[in-house]
């Protein structure tokens, strides 16, 4: 019975993932990255506070090496310090366009972006 729990929570977790490998890179990919003080800085488009919240997670919890990162609706723009020996602003930028938002360095796909809610939707 444990062991039918346990594949169902994995098929749970497995499918409510919104990772996608199709992204779009822009002009900007491959570019060094901006500094604005101390932080990085991404163009990252959103909407609400949800998106901050889900920009902000993804950053931190999904791409290794990121230390900090605090989305700015008003500038659509994503504040994060990383370590560059582990990871780059293109890999965060891919990370959070694999999870629906668009970057100034890569265009989530379709398919992704209409999965994000309703108020998150920008385009």
């Amino acid at each position: 019975m444990k062991t039918v729990a346990i594949i169902f929570l994995i098929t749970i977790i497995l499918s409510s993932c919104k990772v996608s490998n199709i992204v779009t890179p822009t002009n900007e990919v491959g570019t060094l990255p901006r500094k604005e003080g101390k932080h990085y800085v991404l163009g990252v488009r959103g909407e609400c506070e949800m998106c901050q919240e889900e920009i902000e997670k993804v950053a931190r919890f999904n791409v290794k090496g990121v230390s900090f990162a605090y989305w700015i609706q008003n500038d659509q723009k994503l504040l994060v310090d990383f370590d560059p020996t582990k990871t780059n602003i293109d890999s965060i930028s891919i990370a959070l366009a694999r999870w629906g938002y668009d970057t100034e360095r890569h265009i989530a796909d379709t398919k992704t972006y209409n999965a994000l809610p309703h108020c998150c939707r920008y385009r």
